[in-house]
């Protein structure tokens, strides 16, 4: 493959053959990787949050019922 520098642009460059443009910026790829790990993770927890809410709903029905049968 053929590449070529883009004027302005250190970190971009372009593929003589197919005309694409191509990031080669390392640093830039690795801190979008850490946000994209750090939003996964924060959905996950947001997530189980929203499980426990409703197991402990569902708990809450569930102790009304019985107090109602026992009174």
């Amino acid at each position: 493959m053929e590449f070529a520098k883009v004027k302005d642009h250190d970190d971009i460059l372009r593929d003589m053959k197919s005309k694409a443009l191509i990031s080669v910026d390392r640093e830039g790829l690795e801190a979008y990787k850490r946000k994209k790990n750090e939003q996964m993770k924060i959905n996950a927890a947001v997530e189980e949050l929203n499980t426990m809410k409703q197991d402990i709903t569902e708990l809450k029905v569930l102790m009304h019922s019985i107090l109602e049968k026992l009174g």
